[in-house]
């Protein structure tokens, strides 16, 4: 692999990369580009995609208006050419990962608002000149097509880049207000410096907008793992620029400060609207509130269950299990082949012919893997003191003993024969981190834990 220019951390770009993760963004990015199959970039056919109904001389009109009120450097028109990137290096003018044209779904220019009042001079002048707006936080939601505007030749309302601020991290109350710029690696990193006992919960990329997940109702891993329902409180600009404040947030503060319990109690008097602005246009959400989980005792296990048509049977195990609050996380149940597929790896490292991958082809390959030769995998991690825990995976061997060869794993228990890379024990010190932190340091390589080497992992003491 060629090594590519060095990913973005931190301490240079809000959507940067923590600085100990340095090694394995330029791991996964060297690995991505040489896998690359189609170009990164095409010339262009047309110039800038203009708003449906919106003539080229009143557009200019309206993005020199839009210049005047936000700031000149603040209003970029999409006229140069369309680079896919990857994760760290994503464009906002398209979809990075494109099924249709590159062309097809593309913005017509892109508005940096510096706080939500200038959110709300931006929502004011579409109004005024009926020009669509598509806000993203960071725009890494790469499976619903990232930047790309439903409606071609929306202005593309970027609130990473300069709307990236912690506002705030209450130690007494376990919370924190986040802008949407925010990343789970920015968030996770200052709970560390601020050394406060404190976990967050990330889906499997940890570089995604906090806020951003949240409002598309992301899921993580710990108990806290439903973002929206673990958020307290929003700062919402409305589509007429008016400005909502939802839960306690709305009422007064003391001398015009922020109310002190926005972020304790979800909902204040009245109804309860919060849940609109989630997967939906109905405002753009300037600042949320979280609450964080404490640190507690955890141990992360696996099981392994050897045949394809024993899924039914595993789900009408998981179900009460999970219904009863026996599980101490989100469910992680995977077919064994996406133990193939997160190494990274193209289907031709694993096999050589047309059509699916052959069973038998999966299951020897599976067999030199850390989960070993079966058809699904089961992640999982309890939570508590010692006996708590040892009582739950008690409760939880014993319903999976009803599957006829199922295995059951704690991380010294992983046969020393089913290796990968420098060993296995790395598996469950990741999942230890994965299912508690909520930081996934090396999802860049993959989204799962048995493909990960131990000298990527990030130090969490």
């Amino acid at each position: 692999m060629l090594n590519q220019a060095p990913p973005p951390n931190l301490d240079e770009r809000y959507s940067g990369i923590s600085p100990r993760l340095a090694k394995i963004a330029q791991k996964a990015k060297n690995k991505l580009f040489s896998n690359r199959t189609v170009p990164e970039s095409v010339p262009r056919r047309h110039g800038v995609r203009l708003p449906p109904d919106t003539t080229r001389e009143a557009f200019d009109e309206a993005i020199d208006a839009l210049r005047q009120a936000i700031g000149q450097d603040n209003v970029i028109l999409n006229d140069q050419p369309l680079v896919d990137g990857w994760y760290l290096e994503h464009p906002n003018t398209h979809d990075a990962f494109h099924l249709v044209d590159q062309e097809d779904l593309i913005s017509s220019a892109t508005a940096y608002p510096a706080s939500t009042a200038e959110v709300q001079v931006v929502v004011r002048w579409a109004n005024e000149f009926g020009i669509p707006l598509y806000p993203i936080s960071m725009g890494r939601n790469v499976g619903y097509g990232g930047t790309a505007p439903r409606v071609p030749g929306s202005v593309v309302v970027d609130l990473g880049k300069r709307m990236n601020k912690i506002l705030n991290i209450d130690a007494e109350n376990a919370s924190c207000v986040v802008e949407p710029g925010v990343s789970y690696f920015a968030l996770y990193d200052e709970i560390q410096r601020s050394k406060l006992p404190f976990w967050i919960d990330c889906p499997d990329l940890g570089g995604g907008s906090v806020l951003g997940n949240a409002i598309d109702r992301g899921v993580g891993y710990t108990p806290m793992g439903d973002h929206f329902a673990a958020h307290c409180g929003m700062e919402v600009v409305l589509p007429s620029g008016e400005l909502l404040r939802t839960g306690m947030g709305a009422l007064p503060g003391k001398d015009g400060a922020d109310n002190p319990t926005w972020q304790s109690f979800p909902a204040a008097y009245g109804p309860y609207s919060d849940g609109i602005f989630s997967q939906s246009n109905f405002g753009i959400v300037c600042q949320m509130g979280f609450h964080l989980m404490h640190a507690t005792g955890h141990q992360s296990y696996m099981l392994t269950f050897p045949r394809d048509e024993d899924f039914p049977d595993i789900v009408e195990i998981i179900r009460p299990l999970a219904q009863k609050g026996v599980l101490g996380n989100i469910p992680q149940l995977r077919h064994v082949v996406q133990e193939l597929n997160v190494t990274g790896q193209p289907k031709s490292h694993w096999y050589s012919g047309s059509g699916p991958v052959p069973r038998e082809v999966i299951r020897q390959h599976a067999s030199r893997m850390p989960c070993g030769d079966c058809a699904w995998v089961f992640y999982g991690t309890q939570y508590g003191d010692e006996a708590a825990i040892k009582t739950q995976l008690d409760v939880i061997k014993s319903a999976f003993s009803a599957i006829k060869g199922y295995n059951f794993f704690l991380p010294s228990e992983v046969p020393p024969d089913r290796t990968q890379c420098q060993g296995t024990k790395w598996v469950f010190r990741l999942a230890d981190c994965l299912k508690t932190t909520g930081l996934i340091p090396l999802s860049l390589v993959s989204p799962h834990i048995s493909s990960w080497p131990e000298h990527l992992l990030c130090p969490l003491s």
